[in-house]
């Protein structure tokens, strides 16, 4: 595969310093520095980073980096998408130095999901320290996974699969617990991950459901349950353990209303063996919404957006 693995995501935020809480002290990932226009970057291995906060005035994602062997694979990779006629472009000696990475290459995918293929991550070889969890399970399979959502199935399909190499690992329609018609889900992996990118039928695309963070034990998921009920993070969706991944989880709502799954003990898959199946139902057990209590009366509104869509 010309992809090694799901190996950043930059999100954009109105509220960096509200993320740099949550990824300490909920997550528990390391802070990993500060850069000048104020953005944050967090690590949870010894990659220089595998979240990064930008301030922005609106939320989303500013890109999903996919980590790849070295520059020819990158040559690969842009011959790939000039077969397909995606525009794509270099990122600059300053881009690259923001990134601590070598070199890169942008594009957009089908649904306008910013995406960045780069190599050689520069590090610092500071000790990683992560007191509030044992730690992640990350490293060569990268820093988890991401659910987006895609107006056209078959073209977003089609660039994770056919352009970029991604095996499908599992298939699905599910309705959402909210009450919305059935949606196709796809899934799909580079590496011994279950998978790295899942995709949603959505009628607005480019939308980031949920990330997933996958810690080391199951005694550390407790315990971020607990530091969530004791700092008064919203937990969305009860612990429960998904059907294709097999993962125990439960679900937060990070700053700006975004997703994130924390779990323990998803199955890794061996690319030469998978047999692609269909699943019917999300979850095994648990993952059981949980009623937001009602806000302040001075507190802002904020846009919610159910995980809905499984590991």
């Amino acid at each position: 595969m010309l992809v090694r693995s799901l190996g950043y995501l930059r999100w954009r935020s109105p509220d960096v310093s509200a993320w740099a809480t949550f990824a300490t002290q909920t997550l528990g990932t390391m802070h990993a520095r500060t850069d000048p226009d104020g953005s944050q970057y967090f690590r949870m291995d010894d990659e220089p980073y595998r979240l990064a906060v930008v301030p922005r005035a609106e939320p989303g994602i500013d890109a999903l980096g996919f980590h790849v062997n070295d520059s020819a694979t990158l040559d690969e990779i842009t011959v790939m998408l000039d077969r397909c006629e995606v525009p794509w472009s270099c990122g600059t000696d300053a881009e690259c130095a923001e990134r601590r990475v070598g070199e890169f290459v942008r594009c957009t995918d089908p649904a306008g999901v910013p995406i960045e293929f780069y190599c050689a991550p520069i590090t610092d070889h500071t000790r990683l320290v992560t007191p509030y969890v044992d730690g992640f399970v990350a490293g060569a399979l990268g820093f988890g996974h991401v659910v987006l959502t895609t107006a056209d199935m078959a073209a977003s399909a089609a660039f994770y699969r056919d352009v970029l190499g991604f095996q499908l690992r599992n298939t699905a329609t599910l309705g959402s617990p909210i009450g919305s018609p059935p949606r196709r889900v796809q899934f799909y992996g580079c590496n011994p991950r279950h998978h790295s990118v899942a995709l949603v039928e959505f009628r607005e695309p480019g939308i980031l459901r949920h990330f997933m963070v996958e810690m080391t034990s199951l005694d550390d998921v407790g315990a971020t349950i607990d530091r969530c009920l004791d700092n008064g993070v919203q937990i969305r969706e009860t612990l429960g353990r998904h059907t294709n991944d097999l993962m125990a989880s439960f679900y937060v709502a990070a700053p700006d209303g975004t997703n994130v799954e924390i779990g323990f003990g998803a199955q890794q898959v061996d690319s030469s063996t998978w047999s692609v199946h269909e699943i019917t139902a999300p979850s095994l057990w648990g993952h059981r919404p949980v009623q937001a209590p009602p806000p302040a009366p001075d507190a802002a509104p904020q846009r919610a957006v159910a995980a809905g869509v499984p590991s």
